[in-house]
């Protein structure tokens, strides 16, 4: 398996540090977990040679970023907003991204074979001014396949979208993950559950936690209870630590974070969500030793 190696890197903007010495693998279908701010986009942008680092390297195998010409011809690249000129066609769009990448031979038909792995075969001729918000990325998507990356990076990949559409394009991110890296960055938790084998979760340009989605998972576990109330019932626990309410007829669930077991709870099962909750909000920092 290809891995993406990062390893002890920085870039400060203003002087405030956006990525604090960050190390990192990357390997599978991977997604950066992280609130607005944490540094994700940054990320994303170093890793797809737009901007360089302060300090720190790349490496995929023995491929160094350094090297930028030769990390461009296996990357592949969607940015959470991507514009084209409107009045183009879909065909129009795949040509012009394939030449750039230099594809000459058999352009045709590669560009209808990636098109037809992104469902937009039969909308080739489609104006970009009349594509969905979903089949706009499924476009972005296809410009990122031309070449055949060994890298695919999707900042944001599901803005935008409604709910259907975000569905299928994370079905579609999990089946073109098959032998290559797709590194994608959100703060949608499902997303992340959705599509990846491996999670990081950042904050402040800092890995907080990274593995599995059962790995992170346990790393709250133990903390995490649920406990039912009444509407008329004041909460048992400070606002700030609660992870969610739910309606139960004329009762709530309250699932929620604690160092300490409280009266009438039960210990929950936990998951992604709450140790994204858990470590962002700094709460294991504060009570988990």
């Amino acid at each position: 398996m290809n891995t993406l190696s990062i390893n002890q890197l920085t870039k400060s903007y203003a002087g405030k540090k956006v990525i604090d010495n960050l190390s990192l693998e990357v390997k599978g279908t991977f997604g950066l977990l992280g609130p607005n701010g944490a540094g994700k986009t940054t990320l994303m942008k170093i890793i797809a040679t737009l901007i360089k680092p302060e300090q720190g390297t790349l490496h995929l195998n023995d491929l160094s970023w350094q090297q930028t010409d030769q990390v461009r011809e296996i990357l592949g690249y969607l940015p959470q907003h991507f514009s084209i000129y409107k009045s183009l066609r879909v065909d129009e769009v795949m040509n012009h991204f394939a030449l750039l990448k230099g594809i000459k031979e058999n352009r045709e038909t590669i560009i209808q074979e990636i098109l037809a792995a992104v469902n937009l075969l039969d909308d080739r001729k489609k104006k970009i001014k009349h594509l969905s918000g979903g089949m706009l990325r499924r476009l972005g998507i296809a410009q990122a396949l031309l070449g055949d990356p060994k890298i695919i990076v999707v900042d944001e990949p599901t803005a935008g979208l409604d709910i259907d559409e975000r569905v299928r394009f994370c079905r579609l991110l999990r089946k073109l993950g098959e032998g290559r890296i797709i590194l994608l960055s959100t703060h949608i938790v499902e997303d992340i559950e959705t599509t990846c084998d491996y999670i990081a979760i950042i904050k402040n340009g800092n890995v907080l936690a990274t593995g599995t989605k059962k790995e992170i998972a346990e790393i709250v576990q133990g903390h995490v209870y649920e406990k039912k109330i009444t509407m008329a019932e004041e909460m048992p626990i400070e606002e700030e630590h609660i992870i969610s309410t739910k309606q139960i007829g004329d009762d709530y669930l309250l699932r929620y974070f604690s160092p300490e077991f409280l009266l009438g709870s039960t210990e929950a099962v936990t998951n992604l969500e709450d140790a994204y909750l858990c470590l962002t909000r700094g709460w294991l920092t504060q009570h988990v030793h």
